[in-house]
């Protein structure tokens, strides 16, 4: 609805990532979530859909100035990432260093599922879908191991931000004690994920505070609190900071590492937006290769030490930012 609303129905407008008079820009400045993670208003550009999920195509209506392009770089996985860095579990960071998708990888730690019968189901499922393949080859198998993937990667997604079984079970449409199962299969399969989470909670109890992979700290007075609605949210919020905080440092810092190579001064590239684990980019078409070759090693490496696992960046680039990714 928010989508619909705002940039949908909205009057017709050149929706461009610049400010010139001609172009559509955020009014509300940029706004800071207790995370760390930016955000802006009028609009609220978080609102647009991934590439994967925009179906009105918003994406293709963002354009650059004459002879410019859009860069977009996004991280993969990057919560996902660095959950395996964090908890220094083996099996899930193998998952990664052998270049794999680390939910098809989940789904076979924990349903049993080999992962290529994951991949060719999810691959026959697309092409249903877009109707080169028939109904009638959506085997039960098939349905399985991509309703195995799905369920597994809310799993997943909703640990990181500390989600209960009862959210899980509405959101999966089980029972509670269904999704009670599956969330001890997760933990069974990686038990240094398991620890990971009771240490951090262990840790915002004793000192009052998240801490994130920078040492950046969140005040969480719920953590303490006699209620137990109150102190459930603090363990939630303790857990969510330690990852989504974490994901919010790695994405500002890659964006003061730019900065500070003056990709704007040396090759015309300006940075426009940066919106969940993504960074937009508009600039000169000439000079793409060059400055994209930058931006992947800088996103890539914004330690001075590298983490546990590869910080992996998926880019593209166009006349638009739904030409770019």
């Amino acid at each position: 609805a928010k989508v619909k609303s705002v940039f949908v129905g909205a009057p017709a407008v050149t929706y461009g990532l610049t400010v010139e008079e001609d172009h559509s820009h955020v009014t509300g400045g940029i706004v800071t979530h207790n995370t760390g993670r930016l955000s802006s208003s009028g609009p609220n550009l978080q609102n647009i859909p991934r590439a994967e999920n925009d179906k009105w195509g918003l994406r293709k209506s963002f354009i650059p100035e004459p002879g410019m392009s859009i860069i977009a770089a996004d991280y993969e996985q990057l919560e996902m990432r660095l959950l395996a860095a964090g908890a220094m579990e083996p099996k899930m960071l193998q998952i990664f260093a052998d270049g794999k998708d680390i939910h098809t990888g989940n789904v076979e730690m924990v349903y049993g599922i080999a992962y290529e019968d994951v991949v060719n189901a999810r691959k026959i499922d697309k092409l249903i879908k877009q109707g080169d393949l028939p109904e009638t080859d959506r085997l039960p198998s098939v349905l399985q191991a991509v309703k195995a993937r799905n369920d597994i990667k809310a799993v997943g997604f909703g640990l990181n931000y500390g989600m209960g079984a009862n959210k899980l079970a509405r959101q999966l449409g089980i029972s509670k004690g269904d999704a009670d199962d599956l969330i001890e299969k997760y933990m069974t399969a990686y038990p240094a994920v398991a620890q990971f989470f009771k240490d951090a909670v262990a840790e915002t109890d004793r000192t009052g505070y998240a801490f994130t992979v920078m040492g950046r700290r969140r005040n969480i007075p719920q953590i303490r609190s006699f209620k137990k609605s109150e102190r459930a949210q603090g363990e939630r919020l303790a857990c969510n900071t330690q990852i989504q905080g974490s994901a919010a440092d790695v994405c500002k810092l890659a964006q003061i590492n730019m900065w500070k190579v003056d990709l704007e001064g040396r090759y015309g590239c300006r940075q426009l937006l940066n919106i969940h684990d993504e960074v937009v980019f508009e600039c000169p078409t000439e000079n793409v290769k060059e400055a994209l070759e930058e931006i992947i090693d800088l996103m890539e490496h914004p330690f001075s030490r590298d983490l546990a696992v590869h910080l992996a960046v998926d880019t593209g680039h166009g006349i638009s930012w739904g030409a770019a990714k």
